[in-house]
């Protein structure tokens, strides 16, 4: 489907189909985003950057469909891909990732040392929550 032809933003998936396999792939495909494949990123180890890719996408479309940029449903894709990438990407990293890595051999007691404190609280929580429910299943 050539993305000039297509409706719904078919030049934007395009435009982030182009800029994530490197121009390799056809340049008028349009292709889906959510493949979860990687793209170019995962070629060549590094991480690919979600506001650079909306902001490729946002000049592709600019150029190929300009009347699309005033269409609410791209604005409001758009917003939403500046918010996850801008404010709940970067929030994740920083808050949750820590706890994340904490779980690591949680059930090995002398490994909560290595942790800073909140991390393991959060490991002694959670081994007295596992305590509990084990309890209360196995009764």
């Amino acid at each position: 489907m050539i993305a000039e032809d297509a409706g719904d933003g078919a030049a934007a998936r395009c435009a982030i189909r182009v800029y994530r396999f490197g121009g390799a792939a056809g340049t008028g495909v349009a292709g889906g985003v959510d493949d979860g494949d990687g793209g170019a990123g995962g070629i060549y180890y590094r991480r690919l950057e979600i506001l650079n890719s909306a902001a490729v996408a946002a000049l592709v479309l600019l150029v190929v469909k300009p009347e699309e940029v005033f269409d609410t449903s791209s604005q409001l894709s758009f917003l939403a891909i500046g918010y996850i990438g801008g404010v709940a990407v970067p929030w994740i990293e920083r808050h949750v990732q820590p706890f994340i890595g904490a779980l690591h051999g949680s059930r090995d007691v002398p490994l909560d040392g290595a942790f800073s404190a909140r991390q393991a609280q959060f490991r002694l929580d959670l081994r007295a929550v596992a305590a509990v429910m084990t309890s209360r299943l196995s009764a």
